[in-house]
């Protein structure tokens, strides 16, 4: 087979290979085979490896001007449609030239053709702070993606001389010629993706008549996430951001590359949408991460809650909160629910959830509580009224709220509570000077904080501090590791009144995020005894993308490391200096195990 050759591209070549493919193409998108053949799904597994590395680190012009989530539907209806290994090689070189026309695509066995020389000319070239090239596109956001040796959007210039001001030896890097990204693409194929173009190169090619042709085309692509097509497309698209974007493959360990060909066999057999959410939902769980999320801009329900909260409690779920004590009771436990067994619905539900266990256990529960509105489901309880039977609705407006003392309140002689989940900065204020007094003050962080969470911290440590703690990674290439990383924390000075009294946390499994930036503080720099289970194991800014059907996909965008700069919380999550275990008992008794044994604590180590 003669290698594919970087041509100046003809006119008429393109018309006759976009007239032959059109049928095809636009047909395809309504349907693709859903037989037992797995080659439909390994051919768009091809597709999708070269989709992600082109779309977001090719530097040419023309594959700016394309909609890529309309490309990534086209391209999976062409390539499922192809019905051999040439088939598919011409598919994919139809489907790529008139954007890529430096991109090689060839059979395993056949020789890549050298590229142009270098005549000096300015290189173009990406660099990723993170992801920056879709909904992010505020001035102020964390994360951005630009072409260097090309203007940047005017929302993002100032953004842009900074950090190319900033990591000059990544835009040396990123700019050298000759950089490009080999691979094999699965079925007998592999491509070659330069990564660097002159910018005579990078220029739109002469024949622009090809790429309006394939503009207008994806125009007529349906974006209905009914269809097979658009359903895989949102695989392709998901798979790619991760693979080459996720910050924490080191401590996620799974082999994402084969996670490919399987999810986009399940999403070509998807029914209904909400059907459809879920496959995209357990892609996203096998990355381990909290903030991994995926929401359905299309069919957004009213939310409402049930009268209830549950929590996990030695493998059950047990009643937290309740808004009707007199069916419910706090400490029942669940053991159906619309006729499942308790145990099957709360491991299905997790398996649709990314996170540590311990957070799936509370997003479980979370999602236990939560309906459209005017639904209602049936549960099978055990406990203070012994084994029976309720009907609840879901119509409450907030959820059910769990017993605690006021958010901020002297619970004991000389011992503060603070619930940094519900009082503010604006309330602890007027209690400062007595907080400083306190014998001892007990922070309750079992749950997301609000600004109070920053702002206590300076009244607790005893010296500045400009540890830098968070990573947003820089990258230039696909798969690789990042080749530079902008380093920041948040840079404390102290504050009066000093606390000085003993101080204890209260945590489990619900903090996550800014929470476990909060407990990082408390824990690395030792300013509390922490008790409790450990924390949700999900720290960084969120990054954020859409898919073809109308996904939004949330996940971590940036490490977080200890304040020491060594090792992460990522996945595992802080684990409390004194393990406390709330139990179905202790709930029905209206105890808090962990507040108990901070107050036993503030009471023996005050004498």
């Amino acid at each position: 087979m003669t290698p594919y050759r970087c041509e100046k591209p003809r006119r008429r070549r393109y018309a006759l290979l976009f007239a032959a493919a059109t049928l095809a193409l636009l047909q395809g998108c309504a349907t693709v085979s859903t037989t037992a053949d797995r080659a439909p799904a390994r051919n768009v597994a091809a597709f999708a490896k070269l989709y992600g590395v082109v779309r977001y680190f090719y530097p040419g012009d023309a594959a700016r001007t394309i909609d890529w989530e309309r490309f990534a539907v086209a391209g999976v209806a062409q390539a499922s449609a192809s019905k051999s290994s040439d088939e598919l090689l011409r598919a994919l070189r139809t489907l790529f030239a008139p954007i890529a026309p430096h991109v090689q695509i060839l059979a395993i066995e056949d020789a890549f053709a050298d590229g142009t020389p270098d005549r000096g000319e300015q290189r173009v070239a990406w660099l990723h702070r993170g992801l920056g090239v879709d909904v992010y596109r505020q001035p102020e956001a964390t994360y951005l993606s630009l072409r260097i040796g090309r203007a940047p959007p005017d929302d993002a210039a100032a953004q842009a001389r900074d950090l190319i001001e900033r990591f000059p030896q990544a835009v040396a890097a990123a700019t050298q010629p000759d950089r490009v990204a080999a691979f094999e693409l699965g079925e007998g194929l592999k491509a070659r993706v330069p990564l660097s173009l002159s910018a005579t190169e990078a220029a739109t090619p002469e024949d622009a008549e090809a790429v309006d042709a394939l503009r207008e085309r994806l125009r007529a692509t349906d974006l209905d996430a009914s269809l097979t097509a658009v359903r895989a497309a949102d695989v392709v698209v998901i798979w790619n951001v991760l693979r080459h974007f996720y910050p924490y493959w080191q401590e996620t360990r799974v082999d994402w590359d084969a996670v490919l060909e399987p999810a986009i066999a399940e999403a070509f057999t998807d029914g209904e949408r909400a059907a459809h959410k879920k496959t995209l939902k357990r892609l996203v769980a096998r990355i381990v991460d909290g903030h991994g999320q995926v929401d359905d801009t299309v069919l957004r329900g009213r939310r409402r809650w049930l009268p209830i909260g549950v929590a996990p409690a030695g493998g059950d779920f047990v009643v937290n909160a309740s808004g009707i004590p007199e069916r419910v009771a706090v400490g029942d436990v669940v053991r159906r629910i619309d006729g499942i067994d308790a145990h099957r619905w709360f491991a299905d539900t997790r398996a649709q959830i990314s996170g540590s266990a311990q957070w799936k256990a509370w997003m479980a529960a979370d999602t236990f509580a939560t309906g459209e509105e005017n639904a209602s489901v049936t549960l099978q309880l055990d406990g203070v009224h012994g084994e029976h039977e309720v009907v609840l609705a879901f119509d409450r407006p907030s959820p059910a709220a769990e017993k605690r003392p006021p958010p901020i309140a002297e619970i004991a002689s000389g011992v503060w509570y603070v619930d940094l989940e519900r009082a503010s900065m604006s309330d602890v204020t007027p209690k400062l000077t007595a907080l400083a007094q306190a014998k001892a003050t007990i922070f309750d962080l079992r749950g997301y904080p609000t600004d109070a969470g920053f702002g206590v911290l300076p009244h607790l440590i005893d010296a500045p501090e400009r540890d830098r703690w968070m990573r947003t990674p820089i990258r230039i290439a696909p798969y690789d590791e990042p080749v530079a990383f902008e380093r920041y924390g948040w840079d404390l000075d102290p504050k009066p009144p000093h606390f000085a009294g003993r101080r204890y946390v209260l945590q489990d499994g619900r903090a996550l995020s800014y929470a476990e930036s909060v407990l990082g503080y408390f824990t690395d720099l030792k300013l509390a005894t922490t008790i409790g289970a450990a924390s949700a194991g999900a720290n960084g800014n969120v990054n954020m993308f859409t898919t073809p059907g109308g996904f939004t996909v949330r996940f971590t965008g940036m490490r977080v490391t200890w304040h020491d700069g060594i090792g992460s919380l990522h996945g595992i999550g802080i684990a409390p200096d004194i393990a406390v275990e709330q139990t179905a008992q202790a709930w029905r008794e209206g105890r808090d195990l962990a507040l108990e044994r901070a107050l036993a604590l503030a009471a023996r180590e005050g004498r």
